[in-house]
């Protein structure tokens, strides 16, 4: 399945750099994996999911990461 992330609500819930700083290292790997992924489906205009769960969400193998219902849109 593909999707298209939506950049300004996926970036809206990203952490300011402030409150980064004080996560842990895999919690920061998180947010790059976002970013990772954003790219991704700003260059080809989508990207590959392999999940969607009973809340919305959807889970990239490729990133590692679940997107939020209002991050993406499926295509």
């Amino acid at each position: 399945m593909k999707i298209k992330l939506k950049r300004k609500e996926l970036v809206d819930n990203l952490y300011p750099e402030e409150e980064l700083s004080d996560l842990s290292i895999m919690e920061s790997f998180y947010h790059i994996r976002k970013l990772k992924a954003l790219s991704e489906s700003l260059e080809n205009g989508f990207i590959h999911i392999d999940e969607i769960n009973d809340n919305k969400q959807c889970y990239s193998v490729k990133y590692e990461i679940w997107f939020n219902y209002n991050e993406y849109e499926i295509i």
